[in-house]
């Protein structure tokens, strides 16, 4: 049953690297130097839906990463499709910058007044653990751009909320602004220490899961998450299952504790990959 569903959701992440491969294929046959009105509408367009492409893909690769025994070999597949995506798209937005670049010096129109397509970027409300994806997304998709400084400050600005927002909102809106929020922000959250130990007390201080399918998937991606994100910041956490199956299984309901021991019932020591699989397998009863 289990290698059904990795069959189907690898078929499905097949489907989404497609749509980046045709994305990047008509990216290869543009001239950015003579790029049409015409083009940098459909160009736009086609961006604009990459972001559905992005997320969807991501959806699938949690779920594989869950089921998948061979982890590093998933790592490797997410890392190559999303540095080729953030390429793609970083590529996409100079093509647009230059062809809106050229109208404003031939129109007069001020560039701060020029309409950027949408990009995909997650909002950051100060929740430390979400700071690694979104620095490494708002650095790829924005921070090497040609955008101006002013840009870049108004794309910040509005995917910071909350805690983060704090952080800058004493700054005033201007170009030099921009350098300084940015560094702002690093120095507040890039600190390994605070990093590591907050994804640890993610998943120290878990709460009790009911057994219903939303909250095991739930679990069983989110020690994943965690897990990845540790590996990340350099910690090796190869002997660690035994510890983080022993915590995490005290946080189910004691029906779902009794069929994890009959499940597990050996004298060999459970992985955590196995750990997850019984979660993902309970969900989809």
């Amino acid at each position: 049953m289990e290698q059904d569903s990795l069959k189907e959701l690898i078929k499905r992440r097949g489907v989404e690297k497609g749509k980046l491969t045709l994305y990047k294929k008509y990216l290869s046959n543009l001239d950015p130097m003579s790029i049409s009105a015409e083009q940098c509408l459909d160009l736009e367009l086609r961006t604009d839906k990459m972001s559905k492409n992005f997320m969807e893909y991501e959806k699938i690769q949690d779920k594989i990463e869950t089921i998948s025994s061979e982890i590093d070999k998933e790592l490797a597949e997410r890392e190559c499709f999303e540095n080729s995506y953030y390429e793609s798209i970083a590529k996409a937005k100079n093509y647009l910058n230059q062809k809106n670049g050229s109208l404003s010096s031939s129109n007069s129109i001020q560039s701060d007044a020029i309409k950027y397509p949408d990009i995909f970027l997650p909002s950051f409300s100060g929740n430390i653990t979400q700071w690694i994806e979104f620095r490494d997304s708002f650095d790829a998709l924005v921070n090497q751009t040609n955008l101006k400084a002013i840009q870049k400050f108004k794309y910040l600005r509005g995917c910071l909320k909350d805690s983060a927002l704090e952080v800058v909102s004493s700054l005033e809106y201007s170009e030099e602004s921009y350098a300084i929020a940015w560094q702002l922000l690093c120095e507040h959250y890039n600190n390994p220490k605070v990093l590591v130990y907050n994804h640890l007390r993610a998943i120290i201080n878990i709460n009790n899961v009911p057994t219903n399918a939303n909250s095991l998937r739930n679990l069983a991606d989110n020690i994943f998450k965690h897990m990845r994100t540790l590996k990340s910041l350099n910690i090796s956490a190869e002997n660690w299952d035994v510890l983080v199956i022993f915590l995490l299984s005290s946080k189910l309901e004691a029906q779902m504790q009794r069929k994890w021991e009959e499940k597990c019932n050996s004298r060999e020591l459970p992985i955590l990959q196995e750990f997850k699989s019984f979660l993902r397998g309970q969900a989809d009863l």
